[in-house]
């Protein structure tokens, strides 16, 4: 997922959102022959892109990103059910139908600077002097 905001006048957010699904399929690319032969994986990606104009806090639904798969099973008895006439007597076939949507919501805040300093952990930090570092092996100073 990229996003690319821009602050507009009056506190509005101009917002450049670019969803992406990648899929790993079970098939693939098959490149030789023989026993020197490879399988390269294939990924399938889709993608969708907008740009909208958002007020501070207004969200934003994107969907529209589908998959869609059928899958055969087909149960059998062993050795009947490959016979040429008779084997679809001794067999089944179950169809599944998948279907998924990805929706992503998305909600922008505009963040204000503060005036006040913010303490940081290394603000207390005093660094070893050198005796303390090399000779008792300090990794800090004594405390100010």
């Amino acid at each position: 997922m990229n996003f690319m905001p821009t602050v507009l006048d009056g506190g509005k957010i101009n917002l450049r959102v670019s969803p992406e699904v990648s899929e790993l399929l079970t098939t693939g690319t098959t490149f030789g022959s023989g026993s020197s032969s490879m399988v390269v994986p294939t990924i399938t990606t889709r993608r969708a892109s907008t740009t909208v104009q958002l007020n501070d806090g207004e969200s934003l639904a994107i969907g529209g990103l589908i998959q869609s798969n059928i899958l055969e099973t087909i149960k059998a008895f062993p050795l009947l059910g490959e016979l040429p006439i008779l084997g679809p007597l001794f067999r089944s076939s179950e169809f599944q139908h998948n279907r998924t949507e990805l929706v992503f919501v998305v909600t922008p805040h505009l963040v204000q600077g503060t005036t006040q300093r913010v303490a940081l952990p290394s603000d207390s930090f005093t660094p070893p002097t050198r005796t303390q570092f090399q000779l008792e092996g300090k990794m800090e100073g004594d405390e100010k």
